[in-house]
């Protein structure tokens, strides 16, 4: 039960939340893991945040080209580990995140992967759940910074699709993750979600003037890979008439509809 648990974390423009996310990886009651940063800002801009701590297995990868996918694909060259995750660089794990990440692996040995739960409070109590995901589902249990594939599993699906994901250059912003995780569903390898494993990540802040860009763009993303992944036309048309749905419902409400406007615009 002493695997060793490599963690991608692609970051950019930010130094208090990769300061944060350290400090509870730091915290960890399992030791045995090895972060592999992929710094995508320029100069010396992490350094002496990286450097203070020293107690952590850090490789610190600089890149000069931008993008999520891309950054996420340079790090899996490092990995080291039986265990791959892949957390933001905004978020943080509980002390015994790793510990129940360990654990699942150990007690589900035909699983290759698993997703966590996003809580929005640290000191959130884990639950006992466990769910079998499939290509519907993974849209609502599949949040990136909770994946954790088995090394295997990562060798037999490759790399993130580079068309897709944050500074992909293109027009999806989105879908990196869900992409992977669909790859690994279509090839039947047993993937769950768990609330055993719970990862912290702050709220969308809704009054970001980059918004409604982030909004478009995800969803982009989303119909990328629906496409992609040959859903079917009437699963798409459903996905587009929610967004109007939700538009209508909230038409008098200014920053909703607006919200619900872009979504349904980037779903066209």
């Amino acid at each position: 039960m002493n695997l060793k648990i490599s963690l991608i974390m692609a970051t950019l423009n930010r130094k208090i939340e990769v300061k944060k996310m350290l400090n509870s990886l730091s915290k960890q009651t399992y030791k045995n893991f090895e972060v592999i940063i992929v710094d995508q800002n320029e100069d010396n801009f992490l350094e002496e945040i990286i450097d203070s701590f020293n107690d952590l297995d850090i490789k610190h990868i600089r890149i000069k080209k931008k993008g999520l996918s891309l950054a996420r694909n340079i790090g899996l060259k490092y990995i080291n580990g039986e265990i791959v995750g892949f957390p933001d660089d905004d978020c943080q794990y509980q002390a015994d995140t790793l510990e129940g990440v360990i654990k699942f692996f150990y007690d589900n040995k035909e699983v290759g992967a698993v997703t966590g739960t996003v809580i929005r409070n640290i000191n959130e109590k884990k639950g006992n759940k466990v769910v079998f995901v499939d290509k519907y589902s993974i849209w609502k249990k599949g949040i990136s910074f909770t994946m954790f594939f088995r090394k295997s599993v990562i060798d037999q699906i490759g790399q993130f699709d580079e068309v897709l994901g944050v500074g992909s250059g293109t027009p999806f912003g989105s879908g990196e993750e869900t992409d992977y995780m669909l790859r690994v569903i279509e090839r039947k390898i047993p993937f769950c979600n768990t609330n055993r494993i719970l990862v912290y990540h702050p709220d969308e802040q809704w009054d970001n003037p980059d918004i409604y860009k982030k909004i478009y763009s995800y969803t982009k993303g989303r119909i990328y890979v629906l496409k992609k992944h040959k859903y079917s036309p009437l699963y798409i048309l459903g996905s587009r008439c929610f967004s109007i749905v939700k538009l209508l419902r909230y038409f008098y409400d200014g920053k909703k509809r607006k919200r619900y406007y872009y979504e349904f615009k980037g779903k066209l």
